[in-house]
């Protein structure tokens, strides 16, 4: 069932939201409105809520329509996203909360707003679609780790119509 949680301590759309492992969720980013952009990262223990949102390092620069994941790690991922409502961005940084700091990464090949991003079993972050503001993406990348560095990967064989490839 649904239940309510406490209120963010800022006001934001467009943000990205991240569950880790040990059950802390993390609200990053976002637009608050009017000309504001935010870099701000609050967290929320999700088994005592009652204790409220509690702000955490702070991106090094606005971004909204970004995405965060957590990976393999236990670091929170920031891709993608940007600071101003009109031009989209291909840095990335990580957020190391043992040493409280975030990190850069290799950037992603494309500038990328409102997409979608996952860290896979094997580890691999992988980012796929989006918008830029000249137009919507359908190239998709994977990051990794180890390398440091985004590979494009190609999607062209899997245009329309869509069809199921067996795992087994």
């Amino acid at each position: 069932a649904w239940a309510p949680l406490p209120p963010l301590g800022a006001a934001r759309c467009a943000h990205s939201l991240a569950l880790s492992a040990a059950g802390t969720a993390y609200a990053v980013g976002g637009y608050g409105g009017g000309l504001t952009y935010l870099a701000s990262v609050e967290c929320l223990d999700v088994a005592a809520p009652e204790r409220g949102w509690r702000a955490v390092a702070s991106l090094n620069q606005p971004r909204a329509g970004a995405c965060a994941a957590f990976g393999p790690d236990h670091c929170l991922y920031v891709i993608g996203g940007g600071g101003n409502g009109h031009d989209a961005d291909s840095t990335c940084v990580k957020w190391d909360s043992r040493a409280n700091q975030w990190l850069p990464l290799a950037p992603m090949h494309a500038r990328r707003h409102y997409f979608a991003a996952a860290f896979a079993p094997d580890g691999q972050l992988y980012a796929a679609g989006g918008f830029e503001w000249s137009g919507q993406l359908t190239t998709a990348e994977v990051y990794d780790a180890r390398a440091d560095r985004f590979l494009l990967l190609d999607v062209s064989r899997y245009k329309s119509p869509a069809y199921w490839v067996p795992t087994e």
